[in-house]
Parts: C-alpha cells; structure tokens; sequence
C-alpha cells in the first residue's frame, strides 16, 4: 500500500519544528516542483498555531490526529 500522508497527533503536529514536519513530507513529495513547495513550505507554521489553538479551545482535540498530503 502506498503511503499518501503524514500522520501526526494534534500536541506532536504543533509541538514539532516546522522543518521537521517539512522534512516528513518532504518523503512524500519528491518531485514537487517551487509552485508545490512554496505553499507547503509556509503553510506549516500557520497550521500548527491553528491546531495549536484548536486544541487549547477543545480538550478533546488532543486526541485528534492531523493528515498531511
């Protein structure tokens, strides 16, 4: 089976380093092109203040998990 994402659970998806979610995709998107990279490249920080923030409003949200394709 082909792998299709990235798995990450909500409190290690907003506590990891931005470059190291990026280089988890990175595995995924070998031959991505500036047009692809870019967008993913600054994306990453916005996204885990978003679920960072998700999970300080919803105590269940811990639980959740985050899919990057």
């Amino acid at each position: 089976m082909a792998t299709c994402g990235c798995e990450f659970n909500q409190p290690s998806f907003h506590g990891a380093q931005a470059c190291i979610v990026w280089l988890r995709l990175q595995d995924l998107v070998r031959d991505g092109g500036a047009e692809q990279v870019r967008p993913m490249n600054e994306s990453i920080p916005w996204l885990q203040t978003q679920c960072r923030e998700f999970v300080d409003a919803y105590d269940l949200a811990k639980e959740y998990t985050a899919i990057l394709e």
